[in-house]
């Protein structure tokens, strides 16, 4: 799996992490993520092989991993100071 490269994943994280940062807050925006805009280069000779397998890897453990919260909590109830509270995000 290309998932399986956990210090390429690491490094994808961290740049997503660091520009979603807002420092005037001190938090981070968002639920998390990872760029992975710019996977070929000159040293991937496999002709973009490589990061096709890494997206699709992608994409089939997040569909495995988001439905299942989406299920858990699409029964939760939010207040009216859940709501004011995302407004101001």
């Amino acid at each position: 799996s290309a998932l399986g490269e956990m210090a390429f994943y690491e490094k994808l994280k961290k740049s997503c992490d660091d520009y979603f940062y807002l420092p005037a807050r001190g938090e981070h925006r968002g639920v998390g993520g990872i760029f992975f805009d710019d996977l070929t280069g000159p040293a991937d000779s496999t002709g973009g092989e490589k990061a096709r397998a890494f997206a699709d890897d992608v994409a089939d453990t997040w569909l495995g991993s988001w439905f299942p919260l989406c299920k858990k909590h699409r029964e939760t109830d939010f207040t009216n100071a859940n709501k004011e509270w995302q407004m101001m995000r």
